[in-house]
């Protein structure tokens, strides 16, 4: 495979980054074409549609939690079903009481994407339901820089603080969008979320919900908000 890349990227003259993204692209078109096609992928959506979990655990990567229903992009260890979840998703209207996103939605396009998981997130919960959104906080990662932090900030020097920050913004493309709490609150608000509230780990409306991932607490944003 990796001498496969290096030829593609010599002979396109394509950057490492949009070869990732070509090839991210081209995996989810196989994956929505099985989802559609393969008769042993529909029966799991129809198994999963018939579930009486009503909660949520969207872009759960390999930390699928035994109460949620578990989607990921890529097939991993406790993922119940994968999905393009930039796509509608195939569940029926007023269908969860809660839904957690916990480091996957600054994986999504602010332009095109996030708003149509958003979209699909207010449908598919119910009246009431909570949406628990968690992203890496990009105001605690900028105090930490202009007030020299550097314990934060992983022990860096200055100048490596600085390709710190690019790696948590950018990740190498995958990230598309830093969030503080105003620019998450306002793009909720603009999908008709309400009471939408910046909480902290472990702290939620709902005492089942507060299930966060340790690994996540020093550097995270923590925000819910309600249909």
């Amino acid at each position: 495979m990796k001498k496969s890349k290096r030829f593609l990227l010599k002979s396109t003259g394509l950057s490492e980054e949009s070869f990732e993204i070509i090839r991210f692209e081209l995996n989810m078109a196989v994956l929505r074409l099985r989802n559609k096609f393969d008769p042993v992928k529909a029966a799991q959506i129809r198994k999963i549609k018939r579930t009486t979990k009503d909660k949520l655990n969207l872009g759960a990567g390999p930390f699928g939690k035994p109460s949620y229903v578990n989607v990921d992009m890529f097939p991993m260890p406790n993922v119940d079903l994968t999905l393009d979840i930039r796509r509608k998703l195939p569940f029926n209207d007023d269908t969860f009481l809660f839904i957690r996103i916990e480091h996957c939605f600054e994986h999504l396009d602010s332009i095109y994407d996030a708003p149509k998981v958003l979209n699909e997130c207010y449908r598919i919960l119910k009246p009431g339901g909570i949406v628990r959104i968690i992203v890496p906080d990009i105001a605690l990662y900028v105090n930490a820089y202009v007030n020299k932090d550097w314990r934060f900030l992983g022990n860096y020097t200055h100048d490596d603080a600085a390709n710190h920050l690019t790696h948590v913004f950018r990740q190498g493309g995958e990230h598309k969008f830093g969030y503080d709490f105003n620019a998450l609150k306002q793009i909720l608000s603009l999908h008709n979320f309400h009471s939408i509230i910046q909480t902290s780990f472990g702290v939620s409306r709902n005492p089942e919900f507060t299930d966060d991932l340790p690994n996540h607490q020093l550097y995270s944003l923590y925000v819910e908000a309600m249909k």
